[in-house]
């Protein structure tokens, strides 16, 4: 073993073992699909919306407790609460509402008071129809009037701060509380249901957060009665869900390609030599994907993982063909000439894969960068063992005879050349043509973002009962507010809410939430005091008069003038109403100063006509409507299109590689299998009418890339077809093995991954002998 040689053996073992402590200390994982996506919003505040208003609803769980007996309900939701309170599992676990003064809740916007108003009353001071008189009868019939809200009549006696916080949106959910708990009635009335909520104590993403929590869980369950229901939903749940998945489909994937690489070795060389051999390159080689990768992005994604599981039928081609010289000499074996022979095939087949997977870097998805990365290094280690230590480990001669399964094919070879000319090789490929092309022109396109995943349709159910029974939803589409100061946002914010209230009574939403129903503009509030100090406070005598004949004791007016006069120009602002325990539920809406001044986010429930939204928001300065899955989508029909055309420049990189070796004739016949399994792939999808998505373009950019290498390998292979081309055949069916598993994976795009690069592979293979039909002159002058 040469000093070259005996370096990479201890790099080798330096990254197995470095693997092994990684697997075994814990190999971070990403379970959060976010992380697929790029920025995708035309500036940070608006990526910095997304991700606010995602993380605020992540880490949350939400559980309904039920039973057809209401009080069974109620004690089965307190031993549920308090054996996840037990557990320690939650940051907080929240079952029985506190009994808190309300005005404690409400006491800076009450110190504010006279600058609040609810719409219905400022315009019906705007139209002048305000009358003390009627407004103190109102008053003191309203049942609400002995409510501590609004301080009472002495400070608020015509309750126009009551009817302000009762427009608040506090009471979008159809959640009711009794005893202390808050509940849901089912619309046919039988049973009850009881709302537990709790917070995580770190990321739902994270591993260990998941382990403990759906443990926790568990053993709460097992401590409930018979009947007792637990409905659950939460993005934890969802990503521990996706973990789990994605562990079987590695599983699955991994297990079934080292299998089927197994018993094919097996069944050909009847040897466990070049088994263990083989298997030892794709050890190295894995190793070397999973350290390169979590030493540069610091982890894993799932995407990677399963990816990664079908790697092991490519990288172990290389090996392949090396066994495939092997067992072709016979007694003659020399392990050093044997590289010789096929390392120049090798090296070319290395090039055109790497420059397939290499183009994956360019694109700015987290995922696929790992993906691509993983690939080029994975790949890049098992062409480096195969040709430093197989040789080394491979000295002694092969010891059993092949010869009848090389010699039928090296007989098919023959005929093959014999028969097809390459007129008969072009008409051949005409009629393959004119069979695909009208599937080509069947081909339908698809961007939706929301093809990456497969979620759980159990706890999608969950999800819509929850939703149906509570009006708890997390909304996907919010509307980003931009100013230079605070002010100018909450300006623009009330200009954007009397287009949502339109929306709203037309249908295309239930409802929404914005910081400016808790927090007017100045200029808004300035507006409600001039209000209220013309049309109510303007005239002290009339009002002590009015107050006198409702009954109410002396002064109270002379106390509200002197309160209206003694709050002159103090106004609520963002920051103080964000220090309160009512902001709580919505302090994500609000950015606060940004890169490029002040931000805030208009949250969106119930959306029934999306379409109707950008136009809404457009009417407004600074205000952009997001859809972060619509982004994304368009994102992915921009790259699908930028890919396609990266594709056509990727074929003709490789042909001018190939060019450089065979002369340009030679290079394009060597092409022309591959070219035809790319249409073949497409053709096939159009038939099927599975739609191109930007991850089938992918993989046809790897057909490009893996396809190909068995051309080389064939025309590399000239004077010993029969061993050449079982090798070819070898690593062909160890590829569909792998990717071809992927095509029963659980998530969409790797799914469809799978079942195009099999179609295109396994295409490119069976006509592979037409690289040696179309330019059989051009190599016979180059003694190839």
């Amino acid at each position: 073993m040469n000093k070259l040689a005996l370096a990479w053996a201890l790099a080798s073992i330096v990254l197995v073992a470095a693997t092994v402590w990684l697997l075994v200390r814990g190999a971070p994982l990403q379970t959060n699909l976010l992380t697929l996506l790029p920025p995708t919003e035309r500036s940070a505040a608006a990526e910095r919306a997304v991700a606010a208003m995602h993380d605020a609803a992540a880490n949350r769980t939400v559980f309904l407790v039920g039973h057809a007996d209401p009080a069974t309900a109620r004690q089965a939701a307190r031993r549920f609460a308090a054996a996840l309170e037990a557990s320690g599992a939650f940051a907080r676990v929240q079952l029985e509402i506190p009994a808190v003064d309300p005005r404690s809740l409400l006491r800076a916007s009450l110190e504010f008071r006279f600058g609040l108003l609810a719409e219905a009353d400022r315009l019906a001071l705007k139209q002048g129809g305000f009358d003390a008189e009627q407004w103190l009868v109102r008053r003191l019939n309203d049942p609400m009037r002995f409510s501590a809200v609004g301080g009472g009549l002495a400070l608020d006696p015509f309750g126009f701060f009551e009817r302000y916080v009762a427009s608040l949106p506090y009471r979008t959910l159809r959640l009711e509380l009794e005893d202390g708990l808050l509940v849901a009635h089912p619309q046919s009335g039988a049973g009850l249901y009881v709302l537990v909520s709790a917070e995580l104590p770190g990321s739902a993403y994270d591993h260990s957060v998941q382990t403990r929590v759906l443990a926790a869980l568990a053993q709460a369950e097992n401590k409930l009665g018979a009947g007792v229901e637990v409905l659950r939903t939460g993005a934890m749940f969802y990503a521990a869900d996706a973990r789990s998945a994605a562990q079987r489909e590695v599983d699955r994937i991994g297990l079934g390609s080292v299998a089927g690489i197994v018993l094919l070795l097996l069944v050909v060389f009847r040897s466990l030599r070049p088994l263990l051999l083989g298997l030892l390159t794709v050890c190295i080689g894995l190793a070397a994907a999973v350290s390169t990768t979590i030493l540069v992005h610091g982890e894993l994604h799932l995407l990677t993982l399963v990816f990664g599981a079908s790697l092991i039928g490519e990288a172990i081609d290389y090996s392949i063909q090396y066994f495939g010289a092997y067992a072709g000499a016979g007694r003659d074996w020399d392990a050093q000439r044997g590289m010789r022979l096929v390392r120049p095939g090798l090296t070319l087949a290395l090039l055109t894969s790497l420059l397939g997977y290499a183009a994956l870097l360019a694109m700015p998805f987290p995922a696929v960068k790992q993906i691509a990365l993983f690939a080029l290094a994975g790949l890049s280690a098992a062409y480096l063992s195969v040709v430093l230590l197989l040789p080394g480990l491979l000295r002694r001669p092969y010891a059993r005879d092949i010869s009848a399964v090389t010699a039928p094919i090296a007989r098919f070879i023959g005929v093959w050349r014999a028969r097809v000319s390459p007129r008969a090789g072009i008409v051949l490929v005409l009629a393959i043509a004119f069979v695909l092309a009208p599937g080509w022109l069947l081909l339908q396109r698809d961007d939706d973002v929301r093809s990456l995943t497969n979620r759980s349709p159990a706890l999608l159910q969950q999800e819509a009962r929850i939703r149906a029974l509570t009006g708890f939803e997390i909304g996907t589409q919010f509307i980003l507010v931009e100013g230079n100061s605070a002010e100018s946002v909450l300006q623009r914010e009330e200009l954007l809410v009397a287009r949502l209230q339109d929306l709203v009574a037309k249908g295309v939403l239930s409802h929404y939430h914005a910081i400016s129903a808790f927090v007017p503009s100045a200029a808004r509030q300035t507006e409600n005091r001039r209000l209220l100090g013309q049309a109510v406070l303007a005239d002290g005598a009339k009002l002590e008069r009015a107050f006198d004949r409702a009954g109410l004791r002396k002064g109270i007016a002379a106390e509200l003038v002197r309160a209206y006069r003694e709050s002159e120009g103090r106004l609520l602002s963002p920051e103080a109403w964000l220090a309160t325990p009512a902001a709580a539920p919505f302090r994500q809406l609000w950015l606060g100063k940004t890169e490029s001044g002040y931000a805030s986010v208009v949250a969106l429930f119930g959306v029934r006509n999306p379409q109707a939204l950008p136009a809404a928001a457009e009417t407004v300065e600074g205000v952009t409507y997001l859809d972060k899955a619509a982004s994304v989508s368009r994102l992915f029909r921009d790259y699908r299109k930028g890919f396609s055309y990266g594709l056509a420049a990727a074929i003709a990189v490789v042909l001018c590689v190939l060019a450089r070796r065979y002369g340009w004739r030679g290079g394009a016949a060597v092409l022309l299998p591959t070219l035809l399994g790319i249409a073949a792939a497409l053709g096939l999808s159009g038939y099927a009418g599975v739609p191109i998505t930007l991850f089938s373009v992918m993989a046809l950019m790897l057909v490009l890339g893996v396809g190909v290498n068995y051309a080389i390998f064939l025309v590399e292979g000239r004077g010993r077809e029969g061993s050449a081309f079982l090798a070819v055949l070898l690593s062909a069916a160890t590829t569909v093995l792998s990717f071809g598993l992927l095509a029963f994976s659980g998530t969409p795009a790797l799914a469809q991954f799978g079942k195009t690069l099999v179609a295109g592979i396994g295409v490119a293979v069976l006509l592979a002998p037409l690289a040696l039909t179309l330019a059989a002159e051009r190599f016979s002058a180059n003694g190839r």
